[in-house]
């Protein structure tokens, strides 16, 4: 019975999802696709590469390198994250990416971008993808804060600016049994993107991304209404926060993101059970 499981972005409260993912390693609880947005697919690679804590490491060792992240680096290099630094530079040295391990994985690992060309969100699967961090990277650039990223004449964004809970990917996908790890409440309502003339000053050779972010927040509060019809029918299982993490999307204080951490993980915990009955029945 193939399974997949769906992990939404939102910055540091991806801190949510990379507690509940390594419980996930810990039982060795395997999918068949794992599809990342934003957030979800950098915390999602360390899960497909069975990298304990490495998300929390990442997120929480090095929050205060500016190197890493920082409105400097948003004036300096044209995006907030230096992505170079994460994948090839310091971090990586000091906690490399188990590329074997992920190549290895049987498993599909689909992270979601956005072709500002031509307004379609695309889902790429990154397993022995030799693009991999490129895609990974994409899925994860914001507008405005990141650098559009090109690859192979194509020229990307973050995938959530259209998409943000494609868990119906996953179920057109034919797969029977569908996860999904929310960062915010179902009782959440996304509203309308501020400052939308910025994004279309910004973007003004690409119109279609002005379109998307008008109606982002309909797109998105449509697909939780959707997402709870189907958990009340058995055919998706939620993970999600029972109240609001209330954090910033660069979150700096350490506690606040161990106490997230150990939220999800817990949370993980205690759901294990019914999450083992709903993916065997």
């Amino acid at each position: 019975m193939s399974k997949a499981l769906v992990l939404e972005g939102g910055g540091f409260r991806g801190l949510f999802t990379a507690g509940i993912l390594d419980y996930f390693i810990e039982k060795n609880i395997e999918f068949d696709s794992v599809i990342g947005v934003s957030m979800g697919a950098l915390m999602g690679m360390n899960f497909m590469s069975k990298q304990k804590e490495r998300s929390k490491r990442l997120a929480i060792d090095y929050l205060n390198d500016k190197s890493y992240i920082s409105y400097s680096n948003l004036l300096l290099r044209g995006q907030l994250v230096n992505w170079k630094y994460l994948f090839q530079g310091k971090i990586n040295e000091k906690d490399p990416f188990d590329v074997k391990t992920f190549n290895a994985n049987e498993s599909k690992f689909y992270v979601s971008v956005y072709n500002l060309q031509n307004g379609v969100v695309e889902f790429h699967d990154t397993i022995n993808n030799k693009h991999h961090l490129k895609y990974i990277q994409a899925s994860a650039s914001l507008p405005i804060a990141s650098r559009k990223v090109r690859i192979e004449k194509k020229i990307y964004l973050d995938g959530g600016i259209v998409e943000s809970l494609p868990f119906e990917k996953a179920i057109n996908d034919g797969n029977k049994k569908t996860i999904l790890i929310l960062t915010r409440t179902l009782e959440y309502q996304k509203k309308i993107q501020p400052v939308l003339w910025m994004f279309r000053l910004w973007y003004l050779r690409y119109p279609k991304i002005y379109k998307e972010l008008k109606i982002r927040h309909s797109s998105y509060n449509k697909l939780v209404i959707k997402a709870k019809e189907l958990e009340a029918k058995g055919e998706l299982f939620i993970f999600r926060p029972a109240y609001e993490l209330n954090i910033g999307r660069f979150e700096k204080d350490a506690v606040k993101l161990n106490n997230i951490y150990d939220y999800g993980y817990q949370y993980a915990k205690e759901r294990y059970k019914e999450l083992i009955e709903y993916l065997t029945n």
